[in-house]
């Protein structure tokens, strides 16, 4: 912590306002051509290879799933 305190001391950010871009500030949802289902985005491993996994890996995996599966459930009906 001290070495990125010492790094950034005299560093000035600097950034633009979101409306001196050029970029559409457009509010539409994405267009899905087709629905999604879970395991389109999840990441199966075989019993060998979770066996090799440590608790933290195991444990990220976890929370990784329950994040996919939230962000999924918000999309609602174009959820398989």
């Amino acid at each position: 912590m001290e070495i990125m305190k010492k790094l950034t001391q005299g560093h000035k950010a600097k950034g633009l306002y979101s409306k001196d871009t050029d970029w559409p500030q457009e509010k539409k949802k994405p267009k899905i051509l087709e629905p999604i289902t879970f395991e389109d985005v999840t990441v199966v491993f075989t019993e060998a290879e979770w066996k090799r996994l440590s608790c933290e890996q195991k444990n990220l995996y976890k929370e990784v799933m329950v994040e996919i599966y939230r962000n999924l459930l918000s999309l609602g009906s174009w959820v398989v």
